[in-house]
């Protein structure tokens, strides 16, 4: 049996050899706090790296943003341009051009003629529409589009004159009094705008919408019967400008 001696000496051995196991153990946290700190610091020699890359990232972005400003600057300038450009040519008064527009459209004037019967006249009323009926009448007489003596009735849409009572013309148009005359279209083409001067000078301008007279005559659409029978028959200068001749 051991003695009480050795007992004890065997725990202080015991006890020693444990704590020597404990320093021994404790001292790897801090090779491995000593291998973080040398992380750590191969860390902090990168900055400068990163620190480089971050100069040239926003020096990139900043030649970006100057490149879109010039851009923008340019475009703006251009569109300036083109306004002012706009401005100042429709700002231009229109040249002699401007009075020879495009001759009165047969279907405008159907329309627009006056619906509440008796010849309609021509109504020209102040300068630029006197310029345009002297065009219209000059190129008549440049291209010999004219008839000086043309003999001149006037009919309605009955059944008896024209075989039917639609009031239909030959161009697909209805008879309106003021606007629908009937030609030769062998003489006067169809859709002309068709110009009665009178001997007293008066004149009447029609569409040649409808047919059923020929040679050198024109026949007058009128609503009422008994006008058309008493304004019998006679005679006039007549003018024609086809259509589209004049734009």
């Amino acid at each position: 049996m051991k003695s009480f001696a050795e007992c004890l000496q065997e725990a202080r051995a015991e006890a020693a050899l444990r704590e020597n196991q404990h320093t021994s153990l404790a001292g790897k946290p801090s090779d491995a706090g000593s291998t973080r700190g040398s992380q750590a610091g191969g860390v902090s020699e990168l900055c400068p790296k990163d620190e480089a890359r971050d100069t040239e990232h926003d020096s990139a972005t900043l030649g970006r943003r100057t490149a879109v400003g010039i851009f923008l600057f340019c475009l703006f300038a251009v569109l300036a341009a083109l306004l002012l450009t706009t401005g100042t040519v429709s700002a231009e008064e229109p040249g002699p051009e401007a009075i020879y527009i495009e001759a009165p459209n047969a279907a405008e004037k159907i329309t627009e003629a006056a619906p509440n019967g008796g010849t309609r006249q021509s109504g020209i009323e102040g300068d630029e529409n006197a310029l345009i009926e002297t065009a219209l009448i000059g190129y008549a007489e440049e291209y010999g589009d004219v008839m000086p003596e043309c003999r001149v009735t006037w009919y309605t849409a009955s059944a008896v004159e024209c075989g039917k009572s639609d009031g239909i013309t030959a161009t697909g148009f209805k008879v309106i009094e003021g606007a629908t005359i009937g030609v030769d279209p062998g003489i006067i083409p169809l859709l002309s705008d068709v110009c009665v001067e009178w001997p007293d000078g008066t004149r009447e301008w029609y569409v040649a919408t409808d047919t059923g007279v020929t040679g050198a005559a024109v026949d007058i659409y009128c609503e009422d019967a008994g006008r058309a029978v008493a304004n019998g028959v006679k005679q006039a200068r007549v003018y024609w400008v086809p259509p589209g001749a004049i734009s």
